[in-house]
């Protein structure tokens, strides 16, 4: 099973976590522009880290922009990184984290805005069908997979979710168990998220697991070093065929030892 890594502040403490990688990994690092993710690839390459096989640019926002992507990011910021992806000529992996707004008002303030939302729409599912032409291959972290109709309704109408067999992206499923501390069945719920998930997208499933390092969010708990053993080893029994963990920064001795008995 490969295993690879988010890193949302690709700062040098951070990334000097780099040096415990050991096994091939892939990094997803966060960068408010292409400029600044070209900067901090070269950074990466520096360690001279044979293992890191590829560095996947992780676009970000500014909080009042949204931070995150969906119908309700603010569309002058959604218009600025796409017209600049679509400038791109090299090969490049974009993890676009499809996720609502990092403050809930934008979302009230773009349904009654209705004609931005229905631009950002339109501008997003162009970029998703015509990501080849620039060169593009698309990850997406997407909330746990939508249950009931109008569940799923609603995570497409807000573009928060995205079927492989339209979009030619690869999902990847934020199973971050360390967040449902209060869940009556952790394990359960991990292993029939990652079934369903499984079932309909196949090889295009990417599980994330954590979370072994705080987020944007800066109070989530972490992930015990026996808890992140117990999801490997379920996602893995499922045949699951990637893993992201959340995040590179949290990485030490002791959850390495642990992903190694999982890596492959």
């Amino acid at each position: 099973m490969k295993i690879d890594f988010y890193e949302e502040f690709p700062t040098k403490e951070n990334l000097d976590k780099i040096k415990l990688i050991s096994f091939p990994a892939k990094l997803i690092v966060a960068a408010k522009s292409l400029e600044e993710f070209h900067s901090i690839q070269n950074n990466v390459r520096q360690y001279k880290n044979r293992n890191v096989k590829e560095v996947a640019y992780w676009p970000i926002l500014a909080k009042d922009e949204g931070y995150w992507f969906s119908a309700f990011t603010k569309n002058s910021a959604l218009k600025r990184i796409i017209n600049e992806l679509q400038q791109n000529k090299r090969p490049l992996t974009v993890m676009w984290d499809a996720e609502l707004p990092f403050y809930k008002s934008t979302i009230l303030k773009y349904l009654l805005n209705y004609i931005d939302y229905f631009k950002n729409r339109r501008i997003i599912l162009s970029f998703f069908r015509n990501a080849g032409k620039y060169n593009i291959k698309i990850l997406t972290s997407e909330y746990p997979l939508e249950s009931g109709f109008f569940r799923r309704l609603l995570f497409e109408l807000f573009l928060i979710s995205f079927d492989p067999r339209f979009y030619n992206n690869k999902k990847i499923i934020m199973l971050y168990t360390s967040l449902l501390r209060n869940h009556p069945n952790v394990e359960s719920f991990l292993e029939n998220q990652t079934k369903i998930g499984k079932k309909y997208f196949g090889k295009d499933l990417i599980v994330g697991l954590g979370i072994i390092a705080t987020g944007i969010g800066v109070n989530e708990p972490i992930l015990k070093v026996e808890d992140l053993k117990r999801d490997l080893k379920i996602v893995k029994d499922i045949g699951v065929e990637e893993v992201v963990i959340y995040r590179l920064s949290g990485l030490n001795k002791n959850y390495i030892n642990v992903i190694k008995k999982y890596n492959s």
